[in-house]
Parts: C-alpha cells; structure tokens; sequence
C-alpha cells in the first residue's frame, strides 16, 4: 500500500523483489490486494485497489516469456470514458481512444514506483469490423477481454484474444455474475457498466462489457461507461 495508514504486508521493494525472482506464486494468493494512491488531476480517483487474478497470463512485450502477476482493479473508476469518439470498433483494441488514454495519459500519472514496476505486455484483441484477425498492442494498462472474464470463452475470435500459452483462458476470479459485478470507489459505490477490450464481433459499432448485474452486454463504442483496467508485474 502507497497510504501510510495501512498496514502492508510488503515494502514496495520486498513486493517487487519477490515478484522478480519468480516466487509470486509462493507469496501471494488470488485476491491479494495493492493499493495505489494518486495525485492526479487527469482523473477523479484518488485511491485504487487493484487485486491478483491470474499468474502467467500475458507475455511480456518482444518476449515468450509471461510477466509473472496480474493485477485488477477491484472496483470502477469514478468517471466514465467513451471507447472511441465514434460508433467504431474497427481496428480492434490497439486503435481505440480508450487505450491511448490509459497509456499514454492515465499511466504517467502513476506514482514513479509503481510505472517503474509494471511490465509492458503483449495485449490481444479481435480487429473489429467483423473481422476474426487477432491484433496486438504493447500496454502497461490495459482492459480484460470477454473471455478473460468468463464470457464465450469457446469461440472464435473471442478465445483467440487470449495467449495459447496462458494458465488459464478465463480468470479464476470470474466464475459466476456475482464476481464480475464492479462498483465506483474501489468497490463501496454503485455499480456500473465497465468497458471490455474485445470488439462485439457480431457488429462493427460496438464493444463488448459487463453490466451492474454481471451480465454480457454490448454498447456502442461512443457511449461513456466505467473502467476497470488492469497490469502485470
């Protein structure tokens, strides 16, 4: 934890460290949480809780082999963000407005210790436009993918927009509607509607999310909806 209130577990350097020598499995448990203070004007949150949902799921950028952690937020951003400026999901994740704000805005708004931890992975998605070619961005923070959180996970292109070498193609974290549901402040809030990366591969105008239920539903890439992003150590 960044807030000098809590207790942690871990100093940051103990945290990275055991995460660096490839014992993140020994130490830490699905459902283990960090908490990241910021100091930003780009955003309304001040605090985010992410938790561990995965091990071994996304390889690092130009690499075969997998960041060892991954993080996710526990709740939703208290704001809300178009997917694009547009009805489009062509061009997949890597072209969305969405992933430029998280990468190239939201990011270097983190404290230093965290940006200089996490990891630049390689991300999957559909191409959009009905297309099933898979695409690739190289990201700190990214969305999960409709797979990842237990929707579709069988079929083409959505089991596609997760590594053939993955532990797992859904979460572990994800099992039943319940697990998907997602509140603003970290978790204490209203639920909402929080964007997925994977284009709706039945439309060109609209991406896929979960709903305040839990629930699948896909919206139009221009509406404003919540998000809760996630990164690898």
């Amino acid at each position: 934890s960044d807030d000098a209130n809590d207790n942690s577990g871990y100093t940051l350097a103990e945290f990275f460290g055991i995460i660096e020598t490839g014992h993140a499995k020994d130490y830490f448990e699905l459902g283990d949480r960090v908490k990241i203070v910021l100091g930003t004007t780009v955003c309304t949150d001040t605090i985010i809780i992410l938790q561990v949902i995965g091990f071994n799921h996304y390889k690092k950028a130009d690499s075969n082999d997998f960041a060892s952690v991954v993080f996710h937020m526990v709740g939703l951003m208290n704001s809300t963000r178009q997917m694009n400026t547009t009805g489009t999901n062509a061009g997949g994740w890597p072209s969305t407005a969405l992933r430029g704000f998280l990468n190239n805005t939201l990011f270097p708004e983190l404290p230093r210790q965290w940006q200089s931890m996490i990891k630049t992975v390689q991300v999957l998605s559909s191409a959009g436009n009905q297309s099933s070619n898979i695409v690739t961005s190289n990201d700190k923070l990214f969305l999960l993918s409709y797979a990842e959180v237990g929707f579709n996970a069988g079929e083409v292109p959505y089991k596609n927009e997760v590594d053939a070498g993955a532990e797992n193609l859904t979460f572990p974290v994800f099992v039943i509607n319940n697990d998907r549901i997602r509140k603003t402040f970290n978790g204490e809030g209203t639920a909402g509607y929080w964007w997925l990366r994977s284009p709706n591969s039945g439309q060109s105008t609209s991406f896929q999310g979960v709903n305040g239920s839990g629930g699948a539903n896909p919206a139009n890439a221009s509406i404003g909806n919540s998000l809760a992003w996630g990164f690898c150590i």
